[in-house]
């Protein structure tokens, strides 16, 4: 019984990364498949918004200007994500500019994202870390060469943290900040 019970941890051991793995990698395809949707749309200002998964939903980050706006970028998401939830915290508010930045790639072009993605992702991990930075409200995506901070907050001290934190990690990317700072119905952390 020893025996079989050592077989069948190691066996869990060995497999259990590869799964991880191929749940990261299918949670992130589903993240760039909704973001390249939103890039394929001219009523979504995609440069002002970001997707990914956490906690096992698909989370919607950014802030653009108008209810439409969002309920077209909701709806995209909504309509790719099949059965992962989708928790919407694209903020609805004025944006000083929203005049995106051109990167030359289109809706089908996924440039290699390796050490971008690790800066956008320790961004977003010191975000978390910080208590006076509400992380499950904003995100970080590198685009066009710049470290692009997307969301909404309900104050500019929050804001000029997150805006800080990103500053610390970027290493030589440019920021962009796009975190706009609005009153938001709900400021409740996701559930652990």
């Amino acid at each position: 019984m020893v025996k079989f019970a050592g077989a069948l941890l190691a066996l869990v051991l060995t497999v259990l990364p590869a799964l991880c793995r191929a749940d990261d990698a299918s949670n992130m395809a589903l993240a760039a498949s909704v973001e390249q949707a939103w890039m394929a749309n001219a009523k979504i200002p995609a440069y002002l918004l970001a997707a990914s998964v956490r906690d096992g939903k698909l989370q919607l980050f950014g802030a653009v200007e108008t209810k439409a706006q969002r309920a077209a970028a909701v709806a995209t998401a909504k309509k790719l994500a099949g059965k992962t939830p989708v928790a919407d915290h694209i903020g609805i508010a004025k944006i000083a500019s929203q005049q995106g930045v051109a990167t030359g790639a289109g809706p089908s072009v996924v440039p290699a994202q390796d050490q971008d993605m690790a800066v956008a992702a320790t961004v977003e991990q010191a975000w978390m870390a910080d208590k006076s930075v509400p992380y499950y409200l904003i995100a970080a995506k590198v685009r066009g060469g710049k470290l692009q901070l997307l969301g909404a907050v309900e104050t500019a001290a929050q804001r000029d943290a997150a805006v800080a934190i990103a500053k610390q990690n970027a290493g030589s990317l440019e920021i962009a900040d796009y975190i706009g700072v609005t009153k938001i119905a709900s400021q409740s952390p996701p559930a652990k």
